[in-house]
Order: C-alpha cells, then sequence, then structure tokens
C-alpha cells in the first residue's frame, strides 16, 4: 500500500522522485569514489569471485532439488526402496 502524501498526484510524485534521490545519493556518491579507486587486478579477482559463488549456488542448488525429488513420497525409486528394505 503506499501512503499519499497529498491530494495531488504531481505533488506526490514529485515528494516521492525527492525521498528517493535523497536516501540514494550517498550510495551513488560512494560507489562512484569506490569505482574510482578499483584497479584492473581488483576488478579481475571480484570477478572471478562473482563466478565461483555463482558456480557454487548453482552445485548446491542441483544438490538439494536432486536431493528433494529422491526424497519426495511420489518417488517410485524411494517407494521401491521402502518395500524392499520392509
Amino acid at each position: 500500500m503506499k501512503p499519499q502524501f497529498s491530494s495531488n498526484r504531481v505533488a506526490d510524485f514529485v515528494i516521492r522522485l525527492c525521498i528517493t534521490l535523497i536516501v540514494s545519493a550517498p550510495v551513488i556518491i560512494w560507489t562512484w569514489d569506490t569505482v574510482k579507486e578499483t584497479s584492473g587486478s581488483d576488478v579481475i579477482a571480484a570477478s572471478l569471485y562473482i563466478l565461483v559463488f555463482c558456480a557454487l549456488w548453482i552445485l548446491s542448488y542441483f544438490f538439494f532439488s536432486s536431493l528433494s525429488e529422491v526424497l519426495s513420497p511420489g518417488n517410485k525409486n524411494s517407494r521401491k526402496e521402502n518395500e524392499e528394505n520392509k
């Protein structure tokens, strides 16, 4: 639910825009200062870190999705194993 600051839609938009700019300005300024100070080796290290993190995330996603498939009650293989163990 969006709060209405005034009955005029244009004034409401301007107020929301000003609040957004006030909140986001320090983040943009800090980010730009960080980008200016970044060297080439930092960019390579950051991209390698992102690639490794994404690869680990994808592997864990596949692991947990296959584990949930094996452990699901509707799985035929899990039913066979449960019947053989009884």
